[in-house]
């Protein structure tokens, strides 16, 4: 899945343009500048929303997050890759 926005779009260069361009990100894994406390994971994949990005995400707001009760079982099934409206055993 691509990410973009056509609020955006029109500001950036075509692709043809782009094509030589080259790229350097850098982020510091203690960086107190950012001000918040967050989580770094890097995987292989291009622009894009990956199945173990999903699960990483899931994992980390489900240790954060506190969920009543009631919610837990569709989460879980929403993690196990249950589709929506399909009951839950």
């Amino acid at each position: 899945m691509a990410l973009s926005d056509p609020e955006l779009e029109p500001h950036i260069a075509s692709k043809e343009r782009l094509s030589t361009l080259r790229g350097f990100i850098a982020h510091g894994e203690y960086d107190s500048k950012l001000g918040v406390a967050h989580v770094i994971r890097l995987y292989p994949m291009e622009h894009e929303i990956s199945a173990a990005t999903k699960t990483d995400f899931l994992q980390w707001i489900w240790e954060l997050t506190p969920i009543e009760a009631n919610i837990r079982p569709r989460y879980s099934a929403i993690r196990a890759g249950v589709p929506e409206g399909q009951p839950i055993k």
